[in-house]
């Protein structure tokens, strides 16, 4: 709806318009000289109306007559409004044409008093029609009359509400420019500005160290902890190296890997999307083995986000001394972990729901950081598109780094294993829009001493809207298994519901209690739901899960496994609660039941305190406190932070901890200080730690320190400037953009006075997305790229954004229609294109009520003034002369160029 003050004003401007335009209205001639009738309506009734139809508005400024007969239209206009080939003749007082097809004439003849469409022809009156200016008015009746449509108009509200009885042309191109920007997007409809990084020979690597040294009161030695990472392009793919310490300071593990990750596929002939040689993880079976780190290689083809074979995945990645890390898959919470191991956190076997699955990890820092990490993955129940294939190799030397240091195992959990070479391979094809195989080999040992061959088949189908997948494997010891998943979606749920059975003592790791060789499974079966749930308490719905496993053992014995979860936003805390029960029936210990739940929320307090709490507990058969956990910390600026604690243990030893640390952000470091009390040990620490991160800045040509995770995660650096020759490349003399703001990573950066900032530690997911803030450009004439910037991040590496602007000019047209009087009058709706040499459109768009127009973001050139081809032609219009307009380069606002039209 127009506003007040706008409205006066366009009323006031369409009133002075008007004034040469518009003839009295009461002393209309026809063709003849002869007098006509005079108009139900004065220049007195003018409304400006905002013109409806289904979702679009086509204008907010139709200038329209209401009048104690009724509410008068332009015909004309609104025709050029609908992309209707229907042209008004002033001299002749008559309007002829058709609407939707050349055979579904509509004339309107006020001279003749008569009007035709659809085939009908009948009288029209003066109350009904009339000349006014150059235009024909109709009344609302008579437009539904003649046109192919219910019209409403609501003169409180200044509308005029039109309804499509069959589908009109401007519907249809309306659609059309819908699916061409749709096209245009680089994943969707939205503007994206795509950043290739090429892997190198070699990169200057980036860095990151953490270091922690804390005392304890019954401790003798001080506790020496650090971590190194290093990350670049080496050999035209990413190397990484960690190395890491036991408490002691001593070195104790070290990582190499050589990877190469393009989300496009174009890796190889094979066109892996992942390929990595060094301490790498092997990929996973559907039944049987699961994935295993080692020394070797692995391979895949499979599309980074979008895990279509296999319902679940591995989630890792690396983790900074000191952060702890939550996993929420469709904002449930799955898991956290509070101690890196060998550098990394892990989340195995995170199941998936059937089609959109949205993957978040929260990391939090000991200085009071909190970054996210998103990633979208789709698991549409294996199905591959026809003559689609899906290739996963890997082969390590189980639990044992390339570099061997330190005492002990390289990899937590395998010390039965260590050293065994475990080999897994799978292949799946589309054989059919509807139909996809798979098969699956692997090589592993499950205990020691029991080395393992297993083949595996698979076929994936779907059936009336439901996934049906079927698992079958062999091993080499006269086990087997066969496993049944069905997966769909009903009623905004996604549901998961599988059955194995198994024998011959086969051992199915992929299954929480099924690598147990002594005590092998003899069936297991799992369903899970997925979607949203009412909170009465709340009025509102939760994301919500529920699952319930049968596991059953060789033995006989049983376990009977119930969870449930959700997560919901209270006066803005995000809160998320879980209740687990367990029922265990053993021959040799009869049966056990028990009830857990927690809950944890995280929020701001006072818009200063960054709060975080948990707590959980036994319920049953006897409730029992077990833990509760509250977290504090604020910023004071930019460059200081608090973090406080509180912790208490609950239970026949029950104990409660103070935290307390101080962080101050140096410029090449962060370092913290901090202490802590337990009253159950009766013990007091006191701590010190350094974080600090190095990247080399290719638009300043040397090192310089960055937030840590650098090395873990990639990196951009972006200039901003003018791109005054349109090349996409900065040049020399071409002018820097300073306190251009992008968003993204931690917090918002600012360009500085050369238009250069940094963002680092952007995680390795397959794309990661920057927003840049077009306020922050302070020039209204500034044409700048897609404000979204998406790239491939690759641990270490630093990409290069050259984000050029441009110059431009806006420049007003209007586009009259001489009167037979020698007057002019401005055409309104009317389609109107810029062009240049080549006849490419570079601006385009439909004159308002006055006939002007006003095209902006121009660049410099010299361009020619077009009528839209399509609707000139069918109203047979056309420039008197050609018109050019001329854009220089110094932008700005060139003023109004006047085109005149003639009619055929």
């Amino acid at each position: 709806m127009i506003g007040g003050p706008r409205l006066a004003a366009l009323a006031l401007a369409a009133a002075c318009a008007a004034t040469p335009l518009h003839a009295e209205p009461v002393a209309a001639l026809d063709a003849a000289g002869a007098s006509a009738p005079s108009a139900p309506f004065t220049a007195e009734d003018l409304v400006l109306l905002e013109v409806h139809a289904g979702d679009y508005i086509l204008t907010d400024a139709l200038d329209g007559y209401a009048a104690r007969s009724g509410v008068f239209v332009p015909l004309g206009q609104l025709s050029r409004l609908l992309d209707l080939a229907i042209v008004v003749s002033p001299p002749d007082r008559r309007a002829e044409g058709w609407a939707l097809s050349p055979d579904k004439r509509v004339l309107l003849d006020l001279a003749a008093e008569t009007a035709s469409a659809g085939g009908d022809t009948f009288r029209v009156d003066a109350v009904q029609a009339t000349m006014f200016g150059d235009e024909i008015y109709v009344r609302t009746d008579l437009l539904e009359r003649l046109l192919p449509l219910k019209a409403k108009a609501d003169i409180p509200s200044l509308s005029l509400t039109l309804i499509p009885l069959a589908p009109l042309p401007f519907q249809e191109r309306l659609a059309r420019e819908s699916k061409r920007k749709g096209l245009g997007g680089s994943r969707g409809v939205e503007d994206v500005l795509d950043i290739e990084t090429p892997y190198e020979l070699f990169t200057p690597p980036s860095a990151d160290l953490n270091l922690n040294v804390e005392m304890a009161g019954n401790a003798p030695d001080p506790t020496t902890q650090y971590q190194l990472r290093l990350a670049g392009d080496l050999f035209y793919a990413g190397a990484q190296l960690y190395a890491g310490s036991d408490g002691r300071g001593e070195l104790s593990d070290v990582r190499i890997v050589l990877e190469r990750k393009d989300p496009e596929g174009d890796i190889g002939p094979l066109n892996f999307t992942r390929a990595g040689v060094g301490d790498v993880f092997t990929p996973a079976l559907a039944i049987g083995a699961r994935g295993a780190g080692g020394r070797g290689v692995y391979m895949t083809s499979e599309p980074l986000e979008q895990p279509s074979v296999l319902g679940r995945i591995d989630v890792r990645g690396e983790l900074e001394l000191g952060w702890d890390v939550e996993l929420y898959l469709n904002e449930l919470l799955q898991g956290s972990q509070a101690t890196p191991v060998g550098g990394r956190y892990e989340f195995p076997e995170v199941p998936l729901s059937y089609g959109l699955n949205t993957l978040r990890l929260v990391f939090y820092g000991p200085r009071g950081e909190r970054r996210e990490e998103v990633r979208r993955l789709n698991f549409g129940g294996g199905l591959l598109p026809k003559g689609r294939g899906v290739f996963r190799f890997g082969a390590v030397e189980e639990g044992v780094n390339l570099i061997e240091v330190g005492h002990g195992p390289a990899v937590e959990g395998v010390v039965s294993t260590q050293g065994q070479w475990r080999v897994l391979a799978g292949f799946d094809y589309g054989l059919t829009t509807n139909l996809s195989l798979s098969t699956g080999y692997a090589r592993y040992t499950p205990a020691p001493d029991d080395t393992r061959q297993l083949v595996t088949a698979g076929v994936r189908t779907s059936l009336a809207g439901v996934a049906l997948i079927g698992d079958a494997a062999v091993d080499g010891q006269g086990g087997s298994a066969l496993a049944l998943t069905g997966l769909g979606r009903a009623r905004g749920v996604s549901y998961s519901l599988r059955h194995a059975e198994y024998a011959g003592g086969f051992v199915d790791e992929t299954q929480s209690r099924g690598s147990d060789v002594s005590r092998p499974l003899a069936r297991s079966s799992e369903l899970r739901l997925d979607g949203q749930a009412r909170l009465p308490l709340l009025n509102r719905d939760a994301p919500a899960s529920i699952s319930l496993r049968r596991d059953q053992l060789s033995s006989g014995d049983t376990f009977l496994q119930a969870a449930a979860r959700a997560s919901t936003t209270v006066d803005g805390f995000v809160v998320a609660t879980n209740l687990a029960y367990t029922r265990d029936d053993q021959a040799a210990i009869g049966a056990s039941d028990r009830l857990t739940g927690g809950m944890d929320a995280s929020g701001v307090v006072a818009d200063v305190w960054r709060v975080r709490v948990g707590v959980d507990a036994n319920l049953a058969p006897e409730f029992q406190a077990r833990t509760a956990v509250l977290t504090l910390d604020r910023e004071f600026g930019v460059n200081r932070s608090l973090r406080l604690g509180l912790s208490h243990a609950f239970g026949d030893d029950p104990s409660t901890g103070f935290q307390a640390a101080a962080t101050w952000r140096l410029s090449m470091a962060d370092v913290t200080v901090g202490g802590g009390y337990d009253t159950g040990t009766d013990e007091w620490r006191i701590g010190f730690q350094l974080s600090t991160g190095l990247l080399f800045d290719p638009l300043r040509r040397r090192y310089r320190s960055a937030r840590p995770g650098a090395a873990a995660g990639g990196n951009i650096a972006l200039l901003a400037y003018v791109d005054d020759n349109g090349d996409g490349v900065a040049q020399p003399g071409e002018r820097r953009m300073p306190g251009l703001k992008v968003s993204g990573g931690y917090r918002e950066e600012e360009a500085d006075a050369l238009g250069r900032l940094v963002i680092a530690a952007l995680g390795d997911g397959a794309y990661v997305r920057l927003r840049v803030d077009p306020e922050s450009v302070d020039d209204a004439f500034m044409s700048l790229p897609p404000t979204t910037i998406q790239f491939t991040p690759r641990p270490g590496r630093v990409a290069v954004i050259e984000y050029g602007m441009r110059t431009t000019s806006e420049v007003e047209l209007r586009m009259l229609l001489r009167d037979a009087a020698g007057g002019t009058r401005g055409l309104s709706a009317l389609g109107v294109q810029l062009v240049d040499a080549q006849g490419r459109v570079v601006a385009e768009g439909r004159t308002e009520y006055d006939g002007a127009l006003i095209l902006e973001g121009l660049p410099a050139g010299a361009y020619q003034v077009r009528l839209d081809p399509q609707q000139s032609a069918r109203l047979r219009m056309s420039l008197e002369e050609p018109v050019t307009v001329q854009v220089g380069a110094g932008g700005g606002f060139l003023g109004t160029v006047r085109a005149y039209i003639k009619i055929n």
